[in-house]
């Protein structure tokens, strides 16, 4: 598959999810982002290399790009989303088929913020009932 064959279908694909998909105008804008950005890329790798580029080999290059770069786990794995959607978009409205395995990276796991036990007994021994933002706080 070159950027050529695929390229026409990008604003197709972003009315389709404005109009029949119905997302937020967040995630349009995120999806028109994330494509036109591997697309600007795919350009630049093409006339570097003098030619077209298939999209596994320019996959392979705009993901090590983005790792470079010190890209966020999550925003790669949303611009893996996007790019999951717009094959599905080719597949089910244009039967075209993108064989082109991807997978979101492991996101970290973010451990809750808790009070210390210092900070709890300070709430508990030196806030008065009138300083607590709670209209239903516990009496003592």
């Amino acid at each position: 598959m070159t950027l050529s064959v695929l390229e026409p279908y990008i604003e197709r694909f972003l009315h389709y999810i404005k109009l029949v998909r119905n997302v937020s105008p967040h995630t349009w804008r995120a999806y028109q982002s994330d494509l036109m950005q591997l697309f600007t890329f795919w350009k630049s790798v093409e006339e570097r290399s003098g030619g077209p580029v298939a999209l596994k080999d320019c996959l392979d290059r705009y993901f090590v790009y983005l790792f470079e770069r010190t890209t966020d786990k999550s925003s790669i794995a949303r611009k893996v989303s996007t790019l999951r959607s717009f094959t599905k978009y080719l597949k089910g409205e244009h039967d075209i088929t993108v064989a082109v395995k991807l997978v979101r990276p492991r996101l970290d796991r973010k451990l809750p913020h808790y009070l210390t036990g210092a900070e709890i007994n300070y709430l508990l021994d030196e806030v008065t009932h009138e300083q607590l933002a709670a209209p239903f706080s516990l009496s003592r």
